[in-house]
This record gives structure tokens, C-alpha cells and sequence, in this order.
């Protein structure tokens, strides 16, 4: 069978796809669709409006759509409409959005960090808007080494600041980890030695970090091209010594990265 040729599609033709394809846009069409800056302005508009991400089925489809082809599109012209894509997928639960706007912000590059330092800062977001913003801030640093001692340090403003959130705090320690920012390294190992403190007067208190995982991750450095996700959802036991590297795996590097 023939597969549609996109590229003959007028752009109202193109656009009305990522209504009417429910979750099932064809790679070709997303392509073609980012393709036409044409349609830029057709695509923010889709995700910037509230009333679409609260739209029936099949139409809700489209700020999904959107969210991703713009990402694919890149550039400047996108980053406002994607910073309000994280504001609504934030508030609206779309994980199909929030779970993967770090990497899709993170290719922006440096253009994007103005704005996500801004949801970074603000203490009205939601913790999971900020969290999106300071792993996007992260993920720019991947694409664009230069700029990982500035988002990192804004990151670690959000860590170091003993007036934050809690849970803010705990999401920046995660990223500073990840990353292996070492200046933090003693910032680190306290907070998560205060973090088990906490877990052992409350028992309700989640403890985010583990101090032996914390001292164990900190003591290596950083693989070339930047940090690796750690996993710091399981917790020790007290007095268990921290995991050795996956069997291969030279000592200098830490867990394997998703």
C-alpha cells in the first residue's frame, strides 16, 4: 500500500492532521508539518490556548501534536509557546507532554533559559512545572556545554536556598547529582544526611536522597558529555554499603544512564 505523500497536503489540509489522527500522526506528516515555518504560528496558537488542552477526544490529540512538532521545528519563535505548552501540560496532567518537554526544551539551547529560569524562580508554579523547567535547564547544558555553568548555578540556587520548598530543593539536588556538580558535592551530603533525619522522626517524611548513595555518587566524576540519570528511588538499608558499578563498567563511572 502507498503511503500518503504529505508534502502535496495545502497547510490548512496539513494542520487539520493533528485533530483528526487521535495517537496516530504519521512520522511523515510530523516531519512535513515542522517542515512549513508556515504553520508556526498555527501550532502555538493550538498550544497556547487553555481550551484546547481540555478538549474532547479526538481533538485533544492536537496540543500533544503540537507540543512535539514545534519541539522538532526549533528556534527562537518556538520557545513562548512552549514554555506555555509546560505551564498547561503542568496543570492539566498531560504527562504525554511534561514527561518529555525537557528534552524537547533542552535542544532550544540557550534561547529557552531566560524563560524556564523564570519558572524555575517562581514560587506560584506548581513543584512539578518547576521540576520540568530545571531538568529542561539541565538538558540545555547537553546540547550546549558552555552554558552548563550558568544553569547549573541557577539550579543550585533553588537547591541552596533553605527558604524553597522542600520538594523543590529535593528536585535540584537530584539534577546537581545527576550532573556531578561537585562545587555542591558537601551541600549534598548534608541535606541528605538532614533528609534521613527527617525520615526518622516522621515516618511519613519521603526522603528524596540517600546519604551513602549521595557520598558514592559525588566521589566520581562525570563521564564525558555530561551527567547520568541516577536512580534514587529505592532506599538503603542503614549500614548497607552503597551499589558497585554494573559488572564492565569502569569504577570512574557511575550507573548506567536512561
Amino acid at each position: 500500500m502507498q503511503r500518503p505523500d504529505y508534502t502535496i497536503l495545502e497547510d490548512e489540509q496539513l494542520a487539520e492532521l493533528i485533530f483528526v489522527s487521535e495517537d496516530r500522526l504519521e512520522l511523515e506528516a510530523a516531519q512535513e508539518l515542522a517542515r512549513r515555518t508556515s504553520l508556526t504560528p498555527v501550532l502555538a496558537q493550538v498550544v497556547m490556548d487553555k481550551q484546547n488542552w481540555l478538549a474532547e477526544l479526538p481533538d485533544w490529540w492536537a496540543v500533544v501534536h503540537a507540543s512535539y512538532v514545534l519541539g522538532l521545528q526549533g528556534g527562537e519563535e518556538v520557545v513562548s509557546p512552549l514554555l506555555t505548552a509546560l505551564r498547561w501540560a503542568d496543570a492539566f496532567d498531560c504527562d504525554w507532554v511534561t514527561e518529555l518537554l525537557p528534552s524537547i526544551l533542552g535542544r532550544l539551547g540557550p534561547a529557552a533559559i531566560p524563560g524556564l529560569t523564570m519558572v524555575a524562580r517562581d514560587f506560584t508554579a506548581g513543584w512539578s512545572a518547576r521540576d520540568v523547567a530545571m531538568k529542561g535547564l539541565a538538558a540545555i547544558s547537553l546540547h550546549s556545554p558552555d552554558s552548563t555553568e550558568h544553569v547549573m548555578r541557577i539550579i543550585g540556587e533553588r537547591f541552596m536556598d533553605e527558604g524553597e520548598d522542600r520538594v523543590v530543593r529535593q528536585l535540584a539536588g537530584h539534577v546537581l547529582l545527576d550532573f556531578r556538580c561537585q562545587q555542591y558535592r558537601m551541600a549534598l551530603i548534608k541535606f541528605s544526611r538532614e533528609e534521613w533525619t527527617f525520615r526518622e522522626t516522621d515516618a511519613w517524611y519521603v526522603a528524596s536522597l540517600d546519604p551513602e548513595e549521595v557520598e558514592w555518587a559525588c566521589d566520581r566524576l562525570p563521564p564525558p558529555g555530561g551527567g547520568r540519570v541516577l536512580s534514587f528511588l529505592r532506599q538503603s538499608k542503614s549500614g548497607e554499603a552503597p551499589p558497585p558499578p554494573p559488572p564492565g563498567q569502569p569504577d570512574h563511572e557511575g550507573p548506567a544512564g536512561e
